[in-house]
């Protein structure tokens, strides 16, 4: 894989590859670059620490460690679409990485929901404020509690 890292191209061969978990690659490109909206899409990732999630159990397909993560990955999707309709939702893309030795799950969310008419409208899943980000934040204690995972706000930690 070639990526851009400051001004040089740099090739990186990632061991394990990147997993795809949800969607497809093509159709959510296709969703993002249809949109005429400035911004298209946000990303995000979840990091979980090496202790929490056992990358060797995940690419073996551990089904312990996998539902985890599919209930988190399933946790974040209807928290970042709370109230829209299933099928007023865009098409989002969900891959892993785990050759830095840890879990990371990646987002891609196209910046729309269709509304009631058939219409494409803008949706921006983490809009600024504090009350936004009070929201997340409670998602992630939520889990965190859940599955006995560090919280990363935790200042012990």
């Amino acid at each position: 894989m070639t990526k851009t890292v400051g001004q040089k191209s740099v090739n990186e061969a990632r061991s394990p590859r990147p997993e795809v978990l949800l969607g497809h690659p093509a159709v959510v490109q296709a969703a993002i670059n249809g949109l005429g909206f400035k911004r298209r899409y946000s990303l995000c990732t979840l990091s979980f620490a090496a202790s929490e999630i056992c990358v060797e159990a995940f690419n073996r397909g551990n089904s312990g460690v996998r539902d985890a993560v599919a209930v988190t990955t399933s946790a974040f999707l209807e928290f970042t679409y709370a109230g829209i309709p299933v099928d007023s939702r865009p098409p989002v893309l969900v891959s892993t990485h785990t050759h830095t030795g840890r879990l990371e799950v990646n987002f891609t969310l196209p910046r729309f929901v269709i509304d009631g008419g058939g219409a494409v409208r803008s949706f921006n899943p983490c809009p600024p404020g504090n009350g936004n980000r009070w929201r997340w934040d409670r998602l992630g204690d939520a889990l965190t509690k859940h599955f006995d995972w560090i919280n990363p706000r935790d200042i012990e930690c």
